[in-house]
């Protein structure tokens, strides 16, 4: 049987033409023989210390540090479980901590990959394992499974989930198959997988996957002059496309959260603005306007990656958008919602700081 890669891995089918690693099925890194290589104690301390640290990058890009570090303090609370078993109170602050360690996980579909424990349809107050490859459940946060130390069975830390009846049973009939029920999974035999990425992941990805393009953003950015409108502008004209497969779902997400975490967005004030150039109305992204605006009141909410036609070609790409709102010019006009291509920004600066500009 083949063995599944994560699918962070199978979608990025350029990866390889992008990054000096290669990954296989058996080995994550591909050492080209040399018969000099260990000819000396230096060569062979400098190739063991080379492949460990490429082996951490590709452990912090292809499993979430953040997933990660949550599912360690669970096995720590399993470890503790093994030789004390915890009272009814404890147990419920242990997952009430775990649960908000998990953040907005929780209550998100995650892809799950290993064994469940879900009630036995035939045989009431009976359970059976299931093997899951991959599919899509909710994830519940934590539970504490009961069991007795004398037993051999110590009480033990596991995944909630939700998981569809055609997943759990086997079930494709119509009035059944969307049914869900409850289950559990290890914490320790089990991969779990996100659509999104932590910063932490996010950054280790793009790292690995398309370097050229972390290199360009972080000069640009570090490199702005102005208030923080200038980190978001010195980003216009730089094709996202050239450096990164953006129709890669994960890549294109990584790069969403490593955008929005070093350009900082004023979103409790608005940023007086002259537009010139294509938008789509957040209404209707099906068409695209040409805006020409002067002078503009902007509240500007978030800042990602857009697909965005090519009017010369004719096809799409994606580019860097601000999702805005344009003020009225009377209180008594309704705002319009925008997505903006940053390229459309012609200038740009935050109401605050030109009010303490002018007062201090």
């Amino acid at each position: 049987m083949p063995i599944r890669l994560p699918r962070c891995i199978q979608s990025c089918r350029d990866f390889q033409e992008k990054s000096s690693i290669k990954i296989t099925l058996a080995v994550p890194i591909e050492v080209q023989y040399n018969p000099t290589m260990f000819e000396n104690e230096n060569n062979s301390t400098n190739l063991f210390n080379e492949t460990s640290n490429k082996l951490t990058e590709l452990d912090a890009a292809f499993t979430d540090p953040f997933v990660e570090g949550v599912l360690e303090t669970g096995r720590t609370y399993n470890k503790i479980f093994q030789e004390a078993t915890p009272s009814a109170e404890e147990a419920s602050l242990i997952i009430d901590e775990l649960d908000t360690e998990w953040g907005n996980i929780r209550n998100s579909e995650i892809h799950y990959t290993g064994m469940i424990k879900v009630a036995d349809l035939h045989n009431e107050g009976e359970v059976q394992q299931v093997f899951l490859d991959g599919a899509r459940v909710v994830s519940n946060g934590f539970c504490i499974e009961r069991g007795d130390i004398e037993s051999g069975e110590p009480y033990k830390v596991r995944h909630h989930l939700i998981v569809k009846f055609s997943d759990a049973y086997g079930i494709d009939s119509d009035d059944q198959k969307d049914m869900i029920t409850r289950a559990t999974g290890d914490i320790d035999s089990s991969l779990i997988e996100l659509d999104s990425a932590s910063s932490e992941r996010a950054k280790a990805w793009l790292t690995l996957s398309c370097p050229e393009l972390i290199e360009e953003v972080d000069f640009r950015v570090l490199n702005a002059t102005g208030d923080e409108s200038g980190a978001l502008l010195s980003l216009q004209g730089l094709d996202f496309n050239r450096y990164a497969d953006l129709n890669d779902l994960f890549t294109r997400n990584c790069l969403n959260v490593y955008l929005q975490d070093i350009i900082e967005i004023d979103t409790t004030a608005p940023y007086s603005a002259n537009i010139n150039g294509y938008a789509r109305m957040a209404e209707d992204q099906d068409t695209l306007y040409h805006l020409k605006v002067d002078t503009a009141l902007v509240d500007m909410s978030t800042i990602g990656m857009q697909q965005s036609f090519n009017l010369n070609e004719g096809d799409t790409d994606w580019s860097l958008s601000a999702f805005i709102s344009i003020l009225g010019t009377s209180r008594n006009d309704a705002a319009q919602n925008y997505i903006l291509p940053v390229d459309s920004i012609q200038t740009m600066q935050s109401i605050r700081t030109a009010y303490y500009e002018e007062n201090n």
